[in-house]
């Protein structure tokens, strides 16, 4: 699909994309990030227990903001727990190895 844009005495063609489908894994991804930045915590967690509970707990992503926020409200234990989950979903991660140690 072509768009017309008229701009002065010159004429632009745009070709239209549709969106596209994300995957589930990632799908609520920008949410959860968008009120972890806004630092809405509760907002946050809601996000991602949907995401969770859509993806089968296995959103890396998720998870880690999850462990995040458990940290942030010093539950070391369990955010390490979480860090070492996300460890293994994807181990090729430096930033999941770095929380771990953090989280010792």
């Amino acid at each position: 699909m072509l768009a017309l844009y008229k701009n002065k005495d010159y004429y632009y063609y745009y070709k239209l994309f549709s969106v596209p489908e994300l995957p589930i894994l990632e799908r609520r991804n920008w949410l959860i990030h968008l009120h972890y930045v806004h630092k809405d915590y509760e907002a946050c967690k809601a996000a991602i227990k949907e995401q969770l509970q859509a993806t089968e707990g296995v959103c890396e992503y998720a998870v880690y903001v999850q462990a995040l926020i458990l940290r942030l409200e010093g539950k070391i234990q369990e955010s390490l727990e979480l860090f070492q989950t996300c460890a293994i979903l994807n181990p090729t991660s430096p930033d999941n190895l770095k929380q771990v140690a953090r989280s010792l």
